[in-house]
Order: structure tokens, then C-alpha cells, then sequence
């Protein structure tokens, strides 16, 4: 109980409890801190551990300094290693072990600031560890300098997916769940010919040149390096699904893997790494590059040569668009350089060498080819091709995510409990937002998976969590096209556009497994708004109940004048967006403070008597 509920990321919760068992004399209050304080500074719970620290003080609180400072640069997070540092005070001088942690991390920012605190000649050796500091970025392109070469993707908006909302709401600024996934619910995107009622023959016809040139340039990469000899690309996600919002697409998902037929090839083991089956192959020539000693596959290196071989053949070689693009011959601009701004929102300067991103100054200058954690990202740019209402010419954009190529194998997935015992153990730099990331879908269990047969090849992804750091996993594929119809499809359509209202940091794919968990079969006995409800009340491991991400409004809506989100009316299939000038804020800001403190309330009291019950 002590750890769970050490894990909660709840100021006022953990407060609550432990006031309670600071009341209770047959508790251990030190216990508890002592578990309290570890897990928020593992899981990097700032406001918690701030919390602690200043309620109880040295007076209750016993640190194993070392210990500790080695868990917090462990979450490579400056300010929990502040928050500790400034309350050792430097009464113990952390340990060699802290330091060489901080340096092997690569976080400059962390080991300035042990630095500053405790003087490096305080630490024998450091000098020789200190990372290189240069902010010069080697001019010649190789799979070893390619994230050099290559800006970190940035996502932005190329249109308003929320268009015309305002037209919807009523005089009290109320609007029905139907009426937005009715109005937002983007045409669907013919990946094969058009019908005859298409009315984007232009933007359906751009789609699918974009995917002819991605499977060109795979086919010409594969020349390049023999490993991605035979690799295939192929479309996923909302565009395949037909559960887009905003009334252009913007953004194409795409899966990619090396030839299905390496599959007996490979295998995944139980610490996260994808072994050769057989020393032969990992000794040929086309593992060369990408067999350790341990003949472990060099993920790393996969996902290096792969971003290198799409730079060399887009950017390198003066790529020749297929003359099958009819359109893209004419149209399609790439840009093959950028600019490195090093401006604070375009340069991460606290690793070694500094990472640029895409540049948000300059944006009509954006480079078409950057990286992501998955790999490429192609940014195309069709110049003056369609034209709005007006009829006034007008670009059009899509981000199409590139991925690095998947590893085909036999082996049915591990379960997800398998990935976060690793990243709890291992530990890499980037851990803690994977983590918060990670979706388990073992309880989907949907009517279109019950006679689902088990394929015969299973594809292991690769990730870049952090510069350097790529992790492979191999899930179970839980989706099937047709699990996204009826009911459940529009659910996940109006999960979409409130998440565009209230700017929720959710995942889809955490949305799509949370509807399938929470409805095996289709809710057809319930109205949209009641099945949201629903969903909201669904809880994940790392990051909590659902309907706690949505809350506030997005840019987007701020933008629009729009300051509050109201979702409590979702039962009857209604919502209500406020504006800074609307009588009804202060109202309903009071009400809202008044529920959330009697609901608080009530919660702690019951929890605290189970929690009190199970104890004795």
C-alpha cells in the first residue's frame, strides 16, 4: 500500500495520508516518509518531494544522501537533483559513484550543478570525464555525426482542426457531443482510386504520391545498405482507420520493416534486446555492422544508418521524384538544409553535442527531413497546388512518419510488465518518459479478436528514447481495423476533438487500447457522452485516470478566446466552453472548487478507514 501509494503523483493526496498517520501511534511515520521520499524521487515527483522535504525536515527525515542523489540524476531531472542538493546543504559531500552517474548521463546542466555546490576537485578523476564542450557541429555527414546533420522534429499545426466551432455552440456556450464529431469528422482519405463523389481528388492523389515515394526511397536505400534490401512501408492509423479530425489531412502514419523473411533470423529475449539466432548469421557480412559481441542486434546502429541512408538519398543525392508523382514532379518542394537556431526553443544545449531542433521562427524554411523518436520524419510541401473557398492558391503539408525499420521475428510478444521491469532496472536516460508512456493492453479483449489468429511473423520496434539511447520492444498487436467501427468509433472521434479542446497529453494509442479495455463489445445502449465517461474512468498504471489528462483548453482554444473547458455535463451528452468575458466563470469556477474539495473530502476519509482497517 506504502508504495503505490508512494507512486501517485498527488501533493495534496500524499499530504492528507500522511497527516493522518503522523495522528495514528501504532503507524511509523519514518516508514512511510522513507517510502514516500524514495518513490517520488525515483518517479521524479517534484511537488511531492518539495512537499516532504519542507513539511518535516531534518528533524524527521534521515537521507541516505548517496543514495538518493544517485536515484535523482538517475531521472535525469534538474530540479529534483536541486531540490536534494539543497537540502544536504553539503553537511556529506555526495560520493564518486553520484558523479560518475551524472557524467555518464551526458547531462550538463546536472553536473554543472553538482559543481557548483561541491568543487570538482573535490572528486578525483573528474577532470578527465568532464564531456567535451563544443558547440560546433562536425561538417562532414556520417551515421556517427547524422544527428548532427538533422534537426529534432517539431510538430506544429498546418491548419485549425477546431475551424468554425464557435458556429456550434449555443448562447450559454453549450454543444452537443453528436454535433462535434459530426462537424470535425475529416472525409475519409481513398489510399487506392477515388469514387466519383470525392471531393479532395487532389489531396487523395497527393496521399498516395507521398506513399509511392517512401517505398522509392526504401527500394534505393536498400541499395545503399543491404540490410534494408526488401523493406516495406506501408500505411497505418487515422488515415487508414478514418478516425481524422480538421478538414485536411496533416499528418500520414506509416509502419516499415526489414524483409519479413529474416524473421527466423531473430529473436526477443527477456531483458529487452533482440538476439541472432545463430552465430552464422550474426558473423555475415550483412550483420557486420549491427552484430555485438554478445550477438545482440546494435540498435543504435540500425537506427543511425537508416536516418543516414534517407539523408544521403533525399538531402546527399538530389533525390529524383518517381514520374509516376504526377504532382509532386510539379509541386512537391524539398528543402535539403536548415538552420541551426540557437534560440532556447530550437537547441537542447544540457547534452553533449547539442541537439537543434526544427526551427518555430522560421517556419516556411523548415527543413523536409528531420528525426523523431521513431525515426525519419518527412516534411513534404506541395507549393500552390489547392485552392480554398476563394479559390487563392494554397500549399499543402503533410508529416509523414518514416519509421525506422521494424525487426521481423517469431517469437510471440512479451508482456508489457516485461518492458517496465527493464526500464526500472536498467535505468537509460530518457527511462521515466517512457515509462509514462508505456500503454498495457493485455485486458483488450474485443468480439473481432476472439476468432483473431496469431500471425506468423511478429515486429519488434525500435525507439530513440534519448540521444544514443534506441530501446526495442515486441508487443502484442491488439487492433484490428475493424475494431474501430460503430459505436466504439465514435467514442474515439469524440475523445480526439476534446482532446484538441483541452490540449490533453494522451496518447491515441492510449486511447484506442483504454476504449477497447473498457468496451469488449460496442456500447450501442449508451449515448456518446455516457461511453466518454466511461473511458475517463479508466486507469493506467504510470499515469493515472484518464479523464484527469483533460482538463484546461488548448492553444488553439485559448487563441479562440476560450479559457475553460466544463466536461461535467458529458452524461447527457453535452459540453460547455467558457469565455474570459462569459458571467458564468466566476460561477462556475466557485462550484468547481467547492465539488473538488467536498469530493476530496469524502475520498480521503473513506480511504484513509480501509487503508487504517487493513493495517490493524
Amino acid at each position: 500500500t506504502m508504495n503505490n501509494v508512494g507512486n501517485l503523483d498527488d501533493v495534496q493526496f500524499v499530504s492528507s495520508l500522511l497527516r493522518k498517520v503522523f495522528e495514528e501511534p501504532q503507524l511509523d511515520l519514518s516508514e512511510w516518509l522513507d517510502c514516500i521520499l524514495s518513490s517520488s524521487v525515483e518517479r521524479a515527483h517534484f511537488d511531492i518531494l518539495q512537499h516532504v522535504l519542507l513539511q518535516y525536515g531534518e528533524d524527521q527525515i534521515i537521507l541516505d544522501s548517496d543514495e538518493y542523489l544517485v536515484m535523482a540524476v538517475e531521472t535525469d531531472n534538474p530540479k529534483i537533483v536541486q531540490l536534494l542538493l539543497s537540502f544536504i546543504k553539503k553537511k556529506e559531500i555526495p560520493s564518486q559513484l553520484t558523479y560518475e552517474t551524472a557524467i555518464s548521463r551526458n547531462n550538463k546542466e546536472i553536473i554543472k550543478m553538482i559543481h557548483s555546490i561541491f568543487p570538482s576537485n573535490r572528486f578525483q578523476g573528474d577532470a578527465e570525464k568532464e564531456p567535451v564542450q563544443s558547440n560546433k557541429v562536425d561538417s562532414s555527414v556520417s551515421p556517427d555525426t547524422i544527428f548532427s546533420a538533422i534537426p529534432k522534429s517539431v510538430e506544429w499545426d498546418y491548419s485549425d482542426k477546431l475551424e468554425g466551432i464557435e458556429c456550434l455552440l449555443n448562447s450559454d456556450g453549450e454543444v452537443s457531443i453528436d454535433d462535434l464529431v459530426v462537424k470535425f469528422h475529416a472525409p475519409a482519405v481513398h489510399l487506392e482510386l477515388c469514387p466519383d463523389d470525392c471531393r479532395q481528388l487532389i489531396v487523395c492523389q497527393l496521399v498516395r504520391e507521398a506513399l509511392v515515394i517512401q517505398k522509392d526511397l526504401l527500394k534505393k536505400i536498400g541499395i545503399q545498405f543491404p540490410i534494408f534490401r526488401n523493406a516495406d512501408a506501408w500505411p497505418v492509423g487515422s488515415i487508414l482507420e478514418r478516425t481524422r479530425i480538421g478538414k485536411i489531412p496533416d499528418e500520414l502514419d506509416t509502419n516499415v520493416s526489414l524483409d519479413k523473411e529474416l524473421a527466423d533470423k531473430f529473436y526477443f529475449n527477456d531483458i529487452q534486446k533482440i538476439v541472432f539466432k545463430d552465430e552464422e548469421f550474426a558473423e555475415s557480412s550483412l550483420m557486420d555492422r549491427y552484430a555485438s559481441g554478445s550477438h545482440s542486434l546494435k540498435a543504435e546502429q540500425l537506427f543511425a544508418d537508416f536516418l543516414f541512408s534517407v539523408w544521403t538519398q533525399l538531402c546527399q543525392n538530389e533525390y529524383k521524384i518517381p514520374d509516376n508523382c504526377s504532382l509532386s514532379k510539379k509541386y512537391l518542394h524539398i528543402n535539403r538544409s536548415f538552420i541551426q537556431c540557437d534560440k532556447p526553443e530550437c537547441v537542447d544545449t544540457t547534452i553533449e553535442p547539442p541537439v537543434f531542433r526544427r526551427c518555430v521562427h522560421d517556419k516556411k524554411n523548415s527543413p523536409t527531413l528531420t528525426h523523431g523518436k521513431m525515426g525519419p520524419v518527412l516534411h513534404f510541401v506541395w507549393k500552390d497546388v489547392l485552392k480554398d473557398l476563394e479559390g487563392k492558391l494554397q500549399d499543402f503539408f503533410l508529416d509523414v512518419d518514416f519509421i525506422c525499420p521494424m525487426i521481423p521475428t517469431k517469437d510471440v510478444p512479451k508482456v508489457v510488465m516485461h518492458k517496465v521491469d527493464y526500464l526500472f532496472e536498467a535505468k537509460p536516460v530518457g527511462w521515466l518518459d517512457e515509462l509514462a508512456k508505456i500503454t498495457d493492453t493485455s485486458g483488450v479483449e474485443t468480439e473481432e479478436l476472439e476468432d483473431y489468429f496469431r500471425p506468423y511473423t511478429y515486429l519488434c520496434r525500435l525507439k530513440m528514447i534519448s540521444p544514443g539511447i534506441v530501446t526495442t520492444s515486441n508487443s502484442e498487436p491488439f487492433l484490428r481495423e475493424e475494431s474501430l467501427t460503430g459505436v466504439r468509433k465514435k467514442v474515439y472521434l469524440a475523445l480526439k476533438i476534446l482532446k484538441e479542446i483541452t490540449g490533453a497529453k494522451i496518447t491515441s494509442y492510449r486511447l484506442k487500447a483504454s476504449i477497447l479495455k473498457v468496451f469488449p463489445r460496442q456500447p450501442d445502449k449508451m449515448n456518446i457522452g455516457e461511453a466518454v465517461e466511461k473511458v475517463f474512468n479508466q486507469y493506467t498504471k504510470f499515469s493515472g485516470r484518464v479523464g484527469d489528462l483533460f482538463y484546461g483548453v488548448s492553444e488553439n482554444m485559448k487563441m479562440k478566446g476560450f479559457i475553460m473547458a466544463d466536461l461535467t455535463y458529458l452524461g447527457d451528452c453535452m459540453i460547455k466552453v467558457i469565455k474570459e468575458d462569459s458571467d458564468s466563470v466566476k460561477l462556475l469556477s466557485m462550484a468547481v472548487q467547492l465539488a473538488c474539495k467536498a469530493l476530496l473530502t469524502h475520498a480521503l476519509s473513506i480511504f484513509s478507514f480501509l487503508l487504517f482497517q487493513q493495517l490493524a
